[in-house]
């Protein structure tokens, strides 16, 4: 209890925007130091061109689309979306052609501006923009992190981030219903119980999906029990290898058929709140006061 008290007190000094950067960093920089050992199935200027040209991209298309259309722009979830995509992009190398690299930085950030309802966007950007280079044939997503060499600093990475944002049901759930699934779809093939679970948890993308991209509060049910049966509908469409005839299940379709449900679960909107004043109430204690947009009507349901 002490260790997480610990834990915990750190992860108050840092904000969840920054703790997922940071940790997104660290994992692309071990991806590096992978390449640089001849351990990966690209270069490491490879890696950096995809870090550079999705980066740029994002970014400029949040500053147009903000600007244009007079949005505030969060710069550091714009950030955040670059470096999601370039952990399960295949990175490619100048001289190649860069459209799909280009358009899959282009789509995510788009889709947080087009594809709204009542001023909320529908889709997770990262998943919209992978899945839309994917079925276009453009950008493969091979979700390269995935990789025995690369758990560890993903698995880290991924419970900080999941306990800081206080969705260990919702990530845990996920994976009970993901590696489930695998084993009911694996021992119809006869395979050992023990070897599906391994390749589960080495050689599929489950822990950083499910700590960086299914824990996305903007575009998952609100209510707890909506948020379970949000993560067993993409845990088991994740892993259920279904197909329709060219059409093959990936994590990033899982995802947008789970973002579809929560639409239809819990309809939400986007209320901007703005920041009248802080008061210390206790030690480690603050007391804020909130005040909604002008016209808009602060209205909630506990839970």
């Amino acid at each position: 209890m002490i260790l997480v008290r610990q834990i915990d007190s750190f992860l108050n000094r840092i904000t969840t925007y920054r703790l997922m950067i940071y940790g997104l960093m660290a994992i692309i920089f071990s991806g590096l130091v992978m390449s640089l050992a001849g351990q990966a199935g690209f270069s490491a200027g490879q890696l950096g061109v995809s870090v550079l040209l999705i980066t740029a991209v994002c970014i400029t298309t949040n500053h147009i689309l903000s600007r244009g259309l007079g949005v505030t722009a969060n710069y550091e979830s714009t950030i955040i979306t670059s470096l999601i995509l370039v952990c399960i992009v295949q990175p490619v190398e100048i001289g190649t052609k860069l459209w799909g690299t280009v358009l899959v930085g282009l789509i995510a950030i788009a889709s947080k501006y087009l594809l709204v309802f009542r001023h909320q966007h529908l889709l997770n950007p990262v998943a919209a923009g992978a899945l839309a280079v994917s079925l276009l044939g453009l950008l493969p997503v091979t979700w390269w992190i995935a990789t025995p060499l690369l758990l560890p600093i993903t698995a880290i990475t991924g419970l900080v981030v999941v306990r800081k944002t206080r969705h260990g049901l919702l990530f845990g759930v996920f994976m009970l219903a993901s590696l489930g699934t695998m084993l009911v779809v694996g021992l119809s093939d006869v395979d050992s119980a023990f070897i599906i679970l391994r390749s589960g948890l080495l050689s599929w993308p489950l822990v950083f999906f499910g700590a960086m991209m299914l824990t996305e509060p903007a575009t998952m049910p609100s209510r707890a029990s909506h948020q379970v049966t949000f993560a067993v509908l993409v845990g088991v469409l994740t892993t259920s290898q279904l197909s329709l005839g060219e059409l093959s299940m990936t994590p990033q379709l899982a995802l947008v058929a789970g973002n579809l449900l929560a639409v239809v679960l819990t309809p939400s909107s986007r209320l901007v709140l703005a920041l009248q004043s802080r008061r210390k109430i206790a030690p480690n204690t603050y007391d804020f006061v909130f005040q909604p947009e002008a016209g808009r009507k602060l209205d909630y349901q506990a839970g």
